[in-house]
């Protein structure tokens, strides 16, 4: 990364936002990822000095280092200009919006936290409308203000829906972290508890997320008839949080919160650790009746390494192998990862891998409905792909076809439309 050989100068990191791509020949082939980023990477080293550091990072993402403030705002300004121009490649014309986030190199002092800032910057510039260079927040100046945020009341709970797949019933809903600091433009909350992990703010904060959610979701026992589901993400540094066993059971008593329905969602990638160093609290949890889902199940889960895994979440074998009270934790449920969810349900045509991914997909799926295993798929953005899985076996669907996070108000307006 160029954060290795550089102590010195301005980091910039630039992501294209939004494309429009006209294609001008009925015989034109498909989307040319590879010919547009070599067309972005020609456009960018006409802009840049010859002895910059220019990086590619992914289809439509780059970095580069540059020496000096008034040698970045001059640079980065003739980019932007520069990028409002079509791009014409291999019968196809492009209109794109670049956004472009800045930090001073010498401000960094974690990387991983800087690196998430630069990519709320992107954010903020997107939000202004694009084609924007923004100046990215040192990581400290946000994780400082974590606890008074949370006494100045400035975070609060949102709720994404989640919608049965054979009746188009409301289930249930995912409880979402969003911070409305006036002075940090809306940080966005997935960037939010990777920093908040990164700098141990998470346990104090994943308690006011549980405590906050669970107060709102027992409100929703007057209004249906049949349970709602919660879900509450919580992470491997808020689960080995002192007293985080007790301070969940103490918050479903206080809030007449069936336990039964709180699912709590664990990182998949996460959980065979979380067996092997606290077992037993994943134990007190099903005895709990707390319900547990494996979340971000992505293609890497089917991997040959993850076997194990798949074999315990059917019940079959236990993680450790000599670990036989593992097998008394119970999965409630699994959550489909929209990385996997929009290339095998989105695309017109797969290729050999994919189709072999999707099958494997749908095996397993039946499998856990089998074992009265729910899985839900996420990151149904459209219409297209909300058709697409129906059929497949999924119990549940969550995304913006069937709806964006509502406030916790207008989720129970939603929840008693629906409940009639």
């Amino acid at each position: 990364m160029l954060l290795g050989r550089h102590n010195a100068g301005t980091l910039c990191l630039a992501r294209v936002d939004h494309l429009d791509s006209i294609q001008q020949a009925d015989d034109a082939s498909s989307f040319p990822a590879e010919q547009l980023q070599e067309a972005f990477l020609d456009r960018l080293h006409g802009c840049l000095p010859s002895n910059c550091d220019l990086q590619s990072l992914a289809l439509g993402k780059f970095a580069w280092v540059l020496d000096s403030e008034t040698e970045q705002e001059a640079t980065n300004d003739e980019i932007l200009a520069l990028f409002q121009s079509p791009f014409d490649y291999d019968h196809h014309t492009a209109f794109v919006t670049l956004s472009i986030a800045v930090v001073d190199i010498a401000n960094i002092t974690e990387t991983a936290g800087s690196l998430l800032q630069l990519n709320q910057a992107l954010r903020n510039a997107q939000a202004q409308g694009g084609n924007r260079c923004y100046q990215a927040r040192a990581p400290r100046d946000v994780l400082a203000q974590i606890p008074s945020a949370i006494e100045r009341e400035e975070f609060a709970i949102h709720f994404q829906s989640v919608w049965s797949t054979d009746t188009l019933q409301l289930s249930g809903a995912e409880a979402l972290l969003r911070w409305h600091g006036l002075d940090l433009n809306n940080i966005d909350p997935g960037q939010l508890v990777q920093m908040a992990e990164a700098g141990n703010k998470m346990a104090s904060l994943g308690n006011w997320i549980i405590r906050k959610s669970c107060s709102h979701a027992s409100a929703w026992l007057e209004t249906w008839a049949h349970p709602l589901t919660l879900g509450v993400n919580i992470s491997q540094q808020q689960f080995h949080s002192p007293h985080f066993m007790s301070n969940l059971a103490i918050c479903l008593e206080n809030t007449w919160l069936d336990p039964k329905c709180l699912e709590l969602e664990l990182r998949y990638s996460d959980f065979s650790a979380l067996l092997e160093r606290d077992s037993a609290s994943l134990l007190g949890l099903s005895k709990m009746g707390v319900r547990l889902c494996l979340d971000n199940i992505d293609a890497h889960f089917f991997e040959h390494q993850h076997q194990p895994l798949k074999e315990f979440i059917l019940g079959h074998t236990a993680i450790p192998a000599d670990n036989r009270n593992s097998l008394g934790i119970q999965i409630s449920s699994i959550k489909i990862d929209p990385e996997l969810i929009i290339p095998l349900f989105s695309a017109e045509h797969l290729d050999d891998s994919q189709s072999e991914l999707k099958n494997e997909l749908k095996h397993y799926i039946g499998e856990c409905r089998q074992e009265h295993i729910r899985s839900t798929a996420v990151g149904v953005e459209n219409k297209d792909i909300l058709k697409s899985i129906g059929g497949f076996g999924f119990d549940f669907a969550q995304g913006y076809a069937l709806g964006r996070a509502l406030t916790a108000k207008g989720f129970t307006r939603l929840a008693r439309s629906s409940a009639y």
